[in-house]
């Protein structure tokens, strides 16, 4: 069912914590779905231990290093904490409760309230996370769309549940969509869908009376890279 995928140098990123707080945890819930990437990160994860181990037995062979010393220093350090085991994150939207991955729990506790923003199409904006994007939860009800627009940057779409489509096919819990400035599109959804969205610049309508908005796009772009996450 999975249909959109992150590409290779997102996964080798993931692999090497190279990622934002949102895309590492994107990328996260993508591999919880899809055993292909999960194959590849896998696989990805085990040429760089390979690398890790051996320049770690190259440096371990250097008289100076001191293996007791170094352990001692991890297993006294102040910043090891036991891994906290998390109950399901909920979220509701019009008396339906949605099951959302737990590694979303800290963008779903900054989320606001649920906004209705055209048509059947509502939003749940994502505040103080200090990171250079909008971010919102979309809910678009069974016969909603957005109408047709491109993008000035990039735009990340997460599907959490139920299922949305494009001319490009349909998407589902799981699906990772990335979009850029080459792509127009205009997402619907028959049987209703929840996404995590980001945009790190505003969308740019291109038919309707959508195309009134752009001159005031920037207005509407809430990014916030300068607050803390």
């Amino acid at each position: 069912m999975i249909q959109a995928h992150p590409e290779h140098n997102i996964l080798q990123a993931f692999t090497l914590g190279q990622l934002d707080d949102l895309q590492m945890a994107m990328v996260a819930v993508h591999l919880s779905y899809c055993s292909a990437c999960k194959k590849q990160h896998v696989q990805m994860e085990s040429i760089e231990a390979d690398k890790c181990f051996a320049d770690a037995t190259d440096i371990a062979q250097q008289p100076e290093f001191d293996v007791k010393a170094m352990l001692d220093t991890i297993t006294s350090s102040d910043n090891i904490v036991a891994a906290e085991i998390n109950t399901s994150i909920k979220m509701e939207f019009q008396n339906k409760e949605f099951e959302i991955p737990k590694v979303l729990a800290g963008i779903v506790a900054r989320a606001g309230h649920w906004q209705s923003v055209i048509g059947n199409l509502w939003q749940k904006s994502v505040t103080n996370h200090g990171l250079g994007y909008q971010i919102d939860f979309i809910y678009m009800e069974a016969g909603g769309s957005t109408p047709k627009h491109t993008h000035r940057g990039t735009e990340y779409t997460l599907v959490l549940d139920g299922c949305f489509s494009d001319a490009s096919g349909d998407y589902h819990p799981g699906d990772l969509i990335v979009r850029n400035n080459q792509d127009e599109h205009t997402p619907w959804s028959d049987t209703g869908c929840l996404c995590l969205a980001a945009i790190d610049a505003p969308l740019h309508f291109t038919s309707g009376l959508a195309r009134l908005i752009n001159p005031f796009s920037n207005l509407f772009f809430k990014s916030e890279a300068n607050k803390v996450f």
